[in-house]
């Protein structure tokens, strides 16, 4: 796994510090934040399962299923993203969740455009133009889907940085942790239990066909497993 945290990460993360956090209700640590966040990531991707990518020749509970799900992934993102606005961060978690909250925000509305794509196909005659020009949008809402979902991806070893101490290199696995060792371990368990990875095993190696999502829940996975706490000798 050690090889997920050598990976570049400084292409498109200017991205993440577009802007500055407003209020917030409550005080939130980086290990609370990561905990929440990781279990948003989680349950997205389990909705996410529900929807069908490839719309060649679908039957019709599968468009059914395609209108379903995309309408309960957006009204999660939303959900999900105004719960990271009612944080109170610092430092460059606080820079970064504007953004994440832009990304929920413009994911929510690319998976409502892909909601209307599969119910235009459920209700109009197979090869018709109305179902021939919904299938050929598909290709360009899921292209925006994924090119969100890196951008995620790529903010991810920061918001790993977060859980270090001012100016640490987090290539450096000998830098210890701030949180202590059973802080470290509780945010793995959460890793687990988000992706549910007794079943469905986290990539140890990130390629071209790559689930983006989960190997993000993956670089963080390995970056947790690879240092010590603040307690830790």
């Amino acid at each position: 796994m050690r090889r997920l945290i050598g990976l570049n990460i400084t292409g498109g993360l200017a991205l993440l510090f577009a802007s500055v956090s407003g209020g917030a209700a409550f005080a939130t640590t980086p290990a609370e934040f990561i905990s929440a966040y990781v279990g948003q990531l989680g349950q997205q991707q389990a909705l996410k399962a529900r929807i069908p990518l490839d719309l060649r020749n679908p039957a019709a509970p599968q468009l059914k299923e395609c209108t379903a799900g995309s309408i309960a992934l957006s009204a999660n993102l939303h959900k999900d993203g105004e719960a990271l606005k009612a944080m109170s961060l610092t430092g460059d978690l606080a820079k970064m969740v504007p953004t994440l909250v832009n990304l929920y925000e413009s994911k929510a509305v690319q998976n409502l455009q892909y909601g209307a794509i599969c119910s235009t196909m459920s209700q109009s005659p197979a090869g018709s133009s109305a179902y021939l020009g919904a299938a050929g949008a598909a290709p360009a809402v899921l292209a925006h889907i994924a090119a969100t979902d890196r951008v995620i991806f790529q903010g991810m070893p920061l918001i790993a940085a977060s859980l270090l101490p001012p100016g640490s290199d987090i290539r450096n696995p000998k830098t210890h942790l701030t949180i202590t060792k059973a802080q470290r371990l509780k945010l793995v368990s959460d890793i687990d239990k988000a992706f549910d990875t007794g079943k469905h095993p986290l990539p140890s190696e990130i390629g071209p066909n790559s689930d983006i999502i989960l190997g993000s829940a993956a670089i963080l996975r390995a970056f947790l497993s690879d240092r010590k706490g603040v307690d830790e000798h």
